[in-house]
């Protein structure tokens, strides 16, 4: 029963580790807060101790706001994102959330959460955004029409060059099918 238990423990680390999730413990009565390995090494700090003060100060009320929320009779669930700053300087962001336990008076006793590491993910959907406005900055100065049809050949997007030369708005293009404006 040890040997399996201290094998799960590893496998469990292991699956923190390799998602970038931590779990974190918050007694509500004492203020004792507990965290796994994981979140350390998220937050670049062993023990942590201070944890409010990694947090960036254009986040912290943010993640205040939530955290006080999360603790109120029949308020919502915590659920909050927001950046970090590791000692060394590092900015990260993380995703965090939890659940309390009550008491049978309905006081707060104990919140239980996660901590994901999500700086990866949000640094690709900046890229990504940036590389569709440079992609619609293109098509529409290119000096050809440019038309995407979705898998029923209904048109999804135009450029200004195609609008111009047919006569509609980008607005009116959208939705019709070739057969719409070949017509005309």
């Amino acid at each position: 029963v040890e040997e399996d238990l201290a094998e799960n423990k590893t496998r469990l680390e292991e699956a923190q580790r390799l998602a970038h999730v931590g779990w974190w413990e918050r007694d509500v009565i004492t203020g004792r807060v507990t965290v796994s390995d994981e979140v350390c090494r998220i937050l670049g700090v062993r023990p942590v101790a201070q944890w409010l003060n990694l947090i960036h100060p254009e986040d912290r009320s943010r993640a205040a706001e939530a955290a006080a929320a999360a603790i109120r009779p029949g308020g919502p669930r915590y659920d909050v994102e927001y950046r970090v700053v590791r000692p060394d300087g590092t900015l990260r962001v993380v995703h965090s959330q939890g659940d309390v336990t009550w008491d049978k008076s309905g006081r707060a006793l104990r919140k239980f959460g996660v901590l994901q590491d999500i700086t990866e993910l949000r640094r690709a959907e900046q890229e990504l955004r940036a590389s569709e406005e440079r992609f619609r900055s293109f098509v529409d100065h290119a000096t050809d029409g440019f038309f995407l049809f979705d898998e029923h050949q209904a048109l999804v997007d135009v450029n200004r060059q195609a609008c111009e030369s047919l006569g509609y708005s980008r607005e009116e293009m959208i939705g019709m099918h070739p057969r719409d404006f070949d017509a005309g």
